[in-house]
């Protein structure tokens, strides 16, 4: 069924101590409809449309829409002081990102995780921010596992407590596994930490089990590791996998990290001409034996 929209619309306070709260609005709580590429994402039904500035919340005009294909209301959740500064960090976040990874894409934290099902068994999104979010991810998505790629610099610059959030993966037996080695923003690190991230995806999903892939915003790191995955195991194309992934979710993780990591699973040559040598092309595809090697040697990693 194609999402149909009823449309709402208010003005924030201009209180830097007032919260835009669920009865100036509508709704209940989360889910996740929209991109976050043109419509800041409240984590629900509903999409909402920033005014003349993304960066100021209080006194701008909403378009808010109810997504009528789901029916189901969302808080709106707009910033209180506290999210007014995650706003500003926000903002600075995206200057950077698409400075490095030369994207237009954007990550607004203020608006909560924001998650997308790749398939029945694989979820990419962003970080977790509270308890409540581990929640959702196991009620709403049957989540029994969850790939954090985040390094610690991360969680603290968005000063996340993850002792609750570790709690409530304890409390709901999901498994929370953490892989910090990638760097944000940066494709030779992404380049090492990928066979040892899919070795751990691809040990989740034969095992039977529904797994979140997250770094900080879900446009990197995470959607990097669902790429590859489906390129080394579902026989696609890494053009193929990476359309896969992105029509589902608009983002932009960094092709050469892909590539250079199918490289360094495939050489079985030690005079092969070095990866930086090689044409853009190269290493978007793989024969059937280069796929087996690559396989063989991401499960020799699930043991480790």
């Amino acid at each position: 069924m194609a999402p149909t929209y009823q449309t709402f619309s208010a003005v924030l306070p201009s209180s830097m101590s007032s919260a835009f709260t669920t009865d100036k609005i509508a709704g209940v709580n989360r889910c996740c409809c929209e991109s976050p590429s043109s419509f800041g994402v409240c984590g629900g039904n509903w999409r909402l449309k920033m005014g003349s500035s993304r960066r100021h919340f209080y006194g701008t005009q909403l378009e808010v829409r109810r997504c009528t294909a789901f029916g189901v209301l969302c808080t709106l959740g707009m910033p209180e002081q506290a999210k007014f500064g995650a706003a500003i960090k926000s903002e600075q976040y995206n200057e950077l990102m698409q400075k490095q990874m030369m994207n237009p894409y954007e990550y607004h934290h203020e608006l909560g995780m924001y998650y997308t099902p790749i398939t029945e068994n694989l979820l990419v999104g962003s970080q977790p921010q509270s308890p409540d979010d581990i929640e959702l991810l196991h009620q709403n998505q049957g989540v029994t596992a969850i790939l954090n790629l985040q390094q610690d610099k991360d969680i603290e610059y968005w000063g996340i407590d993850l002792v609750p959030i570790l709690h409530k993966c304890e409390e709901l037996k999901i498994h929370h596994l953490r892989m910090p080695q990638a760097r944000d923003f940066d494709p030779d690190s992404l380049r090492r930490e990928l066979p040892r991230a899919v070795a751990a995806l691809e040990k989740i999903i034969s095992d039977g089990g529904t797994v979140y892939v997250h770094c900080t915003a879900g446009l990197g790191r995470a959607p990097a590791v669902a790429i590859a995955y489906f390129f080394w195991f579902h026989d696609m194309d890494m053009e193929t996998a990476y359309t896969f992934v992105t029509s589902r979710r608009p983002c932009g993780p960094r092709k050469e990290a892909i590539r250079g990591a199918t490289y360094d699973l495939a050489k079985n040559d030690p005079h092969k001409a070095p990866f930086e040598d090689l044409p853009d092309h190269a290493f978007t595809d793989i024969a059937h034996w280069e796929r087996q090697l690559i396989q063989e040697r991401i499960r020799s990693l699930q043991g480790n």
